[in-house]
This record gives structure tokens, sequence and C-alpha cells, in this order.
């Protein structure tokens, strides 16, 4: 099947720069054709439907992109959220609010279970950034329960809570957790006597852990999907092949030169840019070589913005929030093209 065009747009958006290939991530991992393989391998009650039956029939409305803070008090109601007009995420945004977030009709339920589960979908780099992924990954989920107050606490109405389910795609990992999906469940557990609850009753809670590492780029399946598409040292050739064959995805021409955007701006253009930092510092001292490479690297983000999203030079410097004392320069660098 064809990836929706608008893949192509979010690959394009990638930059050279941290907060611009997140924002691409986060695009990336919004695309119903990955979201439904998501569903269909490691959410209970899809693997009962094909991915594309998933990706067309499933989902309600469109995903969400960084639209909703997490902490934030007094969200506004489940279907007023549904109905609101999301614009994509922009460069450069921060990172309390959900990445990537949905509604979707479980094919799987049975009648004494909500048929809406609502998703959480993270890009995260780093799998250690600090603290436990699981524990922000609970918490995430916790938001999603607390935020449908509105509906169901104020009128206790408690089996109307929709099933949550927080899903993390780790890219940098230790080697013992590359190439690994680990779910965190709510189950029961009998400590006295063998009484039966259905499961509909608490199973309201999934964590979803995927770690993929260089080893998840030759994994089958979603894991090997993700891995191809986040994949920082595989060719584009490779890439191409690999999601048109191994994946049954099959991108068009302009979705093809998408794809080696991506390449290109989040792994050349932004290496070449430390590269020349790290370079220029042994010659000319090391401050003043990263400052440089930084610089290059800004100015090459600037033009793949203004040609690939048809902002302006002054448009992209904002989205790529680059400070006033360094904007001259950056002009000047773009204007040597």
């Amino acid at each position: 099947m064809e990836v929706a065009t608008s893949l192509a747009k979010g690959v394009r958006s990638v930059a050279p720069l941290d907060s611009a290939y997140d924002a691409a991530c986060k695009r990336v991992l919004s695309e119903k054709v990955v979201l439904s393989r998501i569903l269909h391998d490691w959410v209970d009650g899809f693997d009962s439907v094909a991915p594309e039956e998933i990706e067309q029939t499933c989902f309600e409305g469109d995903p969400r992109i960084g639209e909703e803070p997490v902490g934030r008090d007094g969200h506004a109601s489940y279907e007023r959220i549904r109905q609101l007009n999301v614009e994509d995420s922009t460069v450069g945004e921060g990172d309390s609010s959900f990445d990537v977030r949905f509604a979707v009709r479980n094919p799987g339920a049975d009648a004494n279970e909500v048929l809406l589960v609502e998703v959480d979908v993270e890009a995260q780099n780093k799998f250690d950034p600090g603290y436990p992924i699981t524990k922000r990954g609970i918490f995430y989920a916790g938001r999603m329960l607390s935020m449908q107050g509105s509906d169901v606490v104020s009128h206790s109405k408690y089996e109307r809570l929709r099933k949550v389910i927080s899903v993390w795609v780790c890219m940098e990992v230790p080697k013992s957790k590359a190439k690994t999906v680990t779910r965190f469940s709510l189950g029961q557990e009998n400590l006295v006597g063998g009484a039966v609850f259905n499961r509909g009753s608490y199973d309201l809670v999934d964590v979803i852990v995927v770690c993929l590492g260089k080893e998840a780029q030759s994994a089958q399946g979603t894991l090997g999907l993700l891995g191809t598409l986040f994949a920082r040292d595989m060719s584009v050739s490779d890439k191409l092949a690999r999601i048109r064959d191994d994946f049954g995805i099959a991108l068009t021409r302009e979705q093809e030169g998408a794809v080696e955007d991506m390449c290109n701006l989040s792994v050349g253009v932004r290496e070449q840019g430390r590269k020349e930092g790290r370079e220029e510092g042994r010659k000319e001292g090391r401050k003043e070589g990263r400052k440089e490479g930084r610089l290059d690297a800004l100015a090459a983000a600037v033009r793949d913005l203004k040609d690939s999203l048809s902002l302006t030079e002054g448009e992209a410097l904002d989205a790529l929030r680059v400070p006033d004392e360094d904007r001259a320069a950056v002009r000047d660098l773009v204007a040597q093209r």
C-alpha cells in the first residue's frame, strides 16, 4: 500500500538539529500506516484484523501531534478534544506534551469492554535520560486516565473509562535491551481465595517500551520497520528496498525522495556539521571550531526548511530558534550557497 503524502512532508521537515529531528520523528510516528502496525503487533485485540483494515476503519479522526500538555489541569472533555482541528507539531516544540495522541476502536473488544482505546506514542532518543522510562510511561498513562474525568468522575460513570496505552519508542538503547519490546500491564493477583473479576473492569493501562538500537534494523515485523525508519547508518537505497520488499509498503518517487532527504538531513548534514566542528576545533581551537560547525549546520537547516516547506528565511530562523547573536552569520552562510 502507498504511504500517505503527509509522511513525505514529515520526512522533509527533518533538520540537522535535535528539535527539528524530534519533530520529524513525531510526524513519522503519527502516520496511520505506522501506527496500525504498532497496534496490530503489540496491542491486545488488534491482531484479529490486518494492519490495512486497522488503518482504514479503526481510527477516530487523525492522530494529534504535540497538542495536549501532559501536566495541564482542567483539560477539555474528550469529545471537545476529538473535534479540534489540529495542526502538525512545529519545530522546536517542548517535550511537555504528548507526542502522538489518538483514539482507536479495538476490533477485539468484548461486550464488557469499552470499544474506544486511547493511545499515546512517544519518540525517545535516549533510553536513560536520568530517570526510568517506565515511570514516565506510567505517569503519562495516568494522565490519560485522569483526562477523562470531566466525562466520568463528575457523574460517577467509571464504567465509561477507556483503556489507555502509552508506547515509548527508544532509539539509543543499551545492547542488553536492544531489539526488544516489553509490555507492562495491570493484572489480577489473588491473595486470598479465587475470586474472578472481568478483565475489562481492571485492564485499563498498558505501557509498551520499544527498544530499537542498531540491532532492530535487521528485525522483522513492526520492530524492523521502526528500526529501518529511524536507522542513522543505513544507506538510502537499502532503507527504501527494505521498506518496500520486507514490509510491503510501496513508496512513490516523491516519497523515496523524502526518505533520501531524511537520511541526508538527519544523518549526513548533522553528523557532518559535528565533524566539521571537531576538525576546525583541532585547527583553530576547539571552542571556535565547534561554533563554526554549528553555524554551518544551522545554515544547512535553514536552506532545507526554505526548500522543503517554502518558509521564508526569517521563518526558518524562528522555527530553528537561532539565537539573535548568530543570525547574521547564519544568513551570510545561507547566501554563500
